[in-house]
């Protein structure tokens, strides 16, 4: 009879289990595997004069949310959650010049809040990587920097150590250094972005402890 009820309790929890891990799978499910419709989530954007003003500054780097272009950037990221969230603009900064516009215009909307209403707010923007994370660099109704410009991989001389922009993916990255007999402990998919990892803290499977902080070289 023990047997039996243990026998019972194991077949429980792996169902158990199993079906947690599917509506895991379900809810985190790549976006190509979402749905095809397009309509676009209309919604009053607080950060509607940011955006302004970040598309009169940067006029070829900003996207509206009132463009078309939006949806498509909405399906580019990984995640079905973050696919459907609107951001109010989003800003692909080209250089450092660029990128300080940005901030500059970002801390004096910061500024506004905090003499009219004694507060931020809930948040003004977020930043974007590699966009692979979940429900994570974009947010409704906000500004998101995209640091995709971002993507330099320069080499040291001693090939001790590498520098990498903010919006690199590791598939760009593991393909440049195993051209030179090279490899680097990052994230366990191509498409996620550097930025987002290293900041994160994150730990790499299969990989010794002493491999696992994402700064460190080996050779092949």
């Amino acid at each position: 009879m023990p047997d039996q009820l243990l026998s019972a309790y194991s077949w429980a929890f792996i169902a158990t289990a199993v079906a947690v891990l599917a509506a895991v799978l379900w809810q985190c499910r790549p976006q190509g595997a979402a749905s095809t419709d397009d309509e676009d989530v209309q919604v009053d954007f607080e950060l509607s004069d940011v955006a302004k003003q970040l598309a009169a500054t940067l006029p070829n780097q900003v996207t509206l949310a009132n463009s078309a272009d939006i949806v498509k950037y909405r399906k580019s990221y990984y995640a079905q959650q973050s696919s459907k969230i609107t951001p109010g603009c989003v800003v692909r900064p080209e250089d450092a010049d660029q990128l300080r516009d940005v901030v500059e215009i970002l801390c004096e909307e910061h500024n506004r809040r905090q003499k009219e209403h004694g507060s931020a707010g809930s948040g003004i923007f977020t930043i974007r990587s590699g966009g692979h994370a979940i429900n994570a660099s974009t947010m409704h109704g906000g500004v998101v920097i995209d640091m995709t410009a971002f993507n330099e991989i320069v080499l040291s001389k001693d090939t001790k150590s590498v520098r990498l922009g903010a919006g690199n993916v590791w598939g760009d990255i593991n393909d440049t250094l195993e051209a030179q007999g090279l490899y680097v402990a990052g994230g366990r998919d191509a498409n996620v972005g550097v930025g987002g990892f290293i900041t994160g803290g994150k730990h790499i499977f299969l990989f010794s402890c002493r491999e696992k902080c994402p700064c460190c070289f080996s050779h092949c």
